[in-house]
């Protein structure tokens, strides 16, 4: 078997699917001259953002708002549920990798519609939810990552 199974027979497939949005995150980090550094699987992070005061994926891209994602010991920052940050934007790139052109449109969508049920982007938008949580990038792992949790069941 080829190493590392299906993941590196449909990895150019991959790329090419979520390129609009890898596009798009290029544009946003070399037009910024935030430093660069490689990380696993092909995404390419930039650092030190100027403009952004947060982290955010665009395909294979993520960008981080200026230091806000490792701490002083060089750690990655947690999110809300206390999460190292880049763990969840790795499951937001995994998301443009399966949803391709309509990754951006359906993310601005989700945090649209979020922001009009309870005033926050990310509490109640269906891609966060699980990359949020380290449940897997969609809404409905939540679930099962609680009863896995459990033992109830055994997935991702």
């Amino acid at each position: 078997m080829i190493r590392g199974g299906w993941k590196w027979t449909w990895r150019p497939f991959l790329y090419v699917w979520a390129f609009p949005n890898t596009f798009l995150g290029l544009v946003l980090g070399l037009a910024s001259r935030a430093r660069m550094e490689m990380g696993e699987d092909g995404i390419l992070r930039f650092l030190d953002h100027p403009w952004l005061g947060t982290a955010v994926s665009l395909g294979h891209v993520q960008i981080y708002g200026r230091e806000n994602y490792r701490q002083k010991d060089g750690r990655w920052v947690r999110n809300r549920f206390g999460h190292p940050v880049v763990m969840e934007e790795n499951l937001h790139t995994r998301q443009a990798e399966v949803l391709g052109p309509f990754y951006l449109p359906l993310h601005l969508l989700f945090m649209t519609l979020s922001l009009k049920l309870c005033g926050h982007t990310h509490r109640q938008n269906l891609l966060e939810m699980g990359p949020e949580r380290m449940a897997g990038p969609w809404p409905w792992q939540v679930k099962e990552s609680a009863a896995a949790a459990s033992g109830e069941i055994q997935r991702w």
